[in-house]
């Protein structure tokens, strides 16, 4: 018999790479370990999971609304009600937000392990913030609050460096897919993926691809991932004269399939926690391209090897990066191969299992502080 795992998410209808995760995750834990698996979210009722999570989690959900007093007060009972219907072993917290944080001390009296999933860089703090002081007060706090829960967990060895407490542990994400036969190689494609919002920096992707495009007419990128910047994108490719060849297109849920017909990936992220697209593509036989932001792509990449990483921010490093790659055959084939190869770490049954030993060992922890 499994243990009860209660995962709280803000919700698990999007297309982005935590739900994707979380799909990929709690599927093996229950499959292969025998886990119960709770999911609590927000506002999504009766929603479909934009994945394929696994048919026998039992899904709870808060509904908010009001101002942001009553949200939140909806959401500490919304907890609070999960975790005594669940009555979970384990309580695992996968939301970037500060009220995350306050979690431990919402459920403190249900003398429960809790381990919380940090899937971001906490540079997503800073945007849009005009007030440096106010965001080094919410950091600090992140910290102190952040020391309370039983483990903090981040995805690569950059990220542990934003968290300077003696809780964290690192444990990537895992690959939804590898699939048997690689991309070609051959198809003249440059593939990106993910939501198109300030943190992706798709505008500096699309300048990159400005200086390369004339070098290499018969290319085109092709970027799957919602709008969430009020079509600024688009009016930029329209205003570039690259609407044939720089195309936007929405979230598919087969996307393996977009990079098995494509040669590379391109990232542009101004941040990430891990960068998905990056370990899915090179799984796929696709070397990436990516600024070497914080944090991801340093510790995904192995520059020159598998792949090839700019400066981050660096627009003419990003297009020279990408003219590299375009241009040679053999250097693609080659990247490719060691890409598929290197990527193998992060397996989902290697990744699963790391975790199924944390809950093990919080798990004993616990007991043995209740002795």
């Amino acid at each position: 018999m499994g243990r009860r795992l209660l995962y709280i998410t803000n919700g698990i209808t999007g297309a982005g790479g935590l739900e994707r995760v979380l799909s990929v995750r709690t599927r093996l834990l229950a499959e292969k370990y025998g886990d119960e698996i709770h999911v609590l979210t927000l506002n999504e009722e009766g929603a479909e999971p934009f994945y394929g999570f696994f048919p026998g989690i039992h899904l709870h959900d808060v509904r908010m609304r009001g101002g942001p007093a009553a949200r939140f007060l909806a959401w500490a009972r919304g907890i609070r009600k999960a975790v005594r219907e669940a009555a979970p072993d384990v309580i695992a917290v996968c939301d970037d937000g500060f009220k995350g944080f306050w979690i431990p001390l919402l459920v403190k009296d249900f003398r429960c392990p809790v381990v919380y999933e940090r899937h971001v860089s906490r540079l997503i703090q800073a945007e849009g913030r005009k007030f440096p002081a106010l965001m080094s007060m919410e950091f600090a706090a992140m910290r102190l609050l952040g020391g309370m829960f039983s483990r903090f967990v981040v995805l690569t060895p950059g990220n542990r460096k934003e968290w300077p407490m003696d809780n964290v542990e690192v444990i990537p994400n895992p690959l939804p897919f590898y699939p048997d036969v690689p991309s070609s190689g051959q198809e003249k494609r440059v593939i990106a993926v993910g939501k198109i919002s300030p943190q992706k920096n798709y505008g500096a992707l699309l300048r990159a691809w400005k200086d390369v495009h004339g070098k290499f007419p018969g290319w085109k990128l092709d970027l799957f991932g919602a709008e969430k910047d009020g079509g600024t994108l688009r009016k930029e490719i329209r205003a570039a004269g690259l609407e044939e060849s720089f195309l936007l297109h929405p979230p598919t849920r087969e996307i393996m399939r977009e990079y098995l017909a494509s040669s590379i990936c391109a990232m542009s992220s101004r941040y990430e926690g891990f960068g998905m697209m990056l370990a899915e593509a090179m799984a796929c036989g696709v070397p990436c391209v990516a600024f070497d932001c914080p944090c991801g792509p340093g510790d995904i990449i192995r520059h020159g090897e598998d792949g090839l990483l700019a400066e981050a921010g660096n627009i003419p490093e990003l297009a020279a990066a990408l003219e590299r790659l375009m241009g040679n055959d053999a250097l693609r084939a080659s990247m490719a191969a060691k890409a598929r190869e290197n990527v193998k770490r992060y397996a989902a049954e290697t990744v699963a299992a790391r975790w199924d030993a944390l809950f093990s060992r919080v798990l004993e922890e616990e007991k043995g502080g209740r002795a």
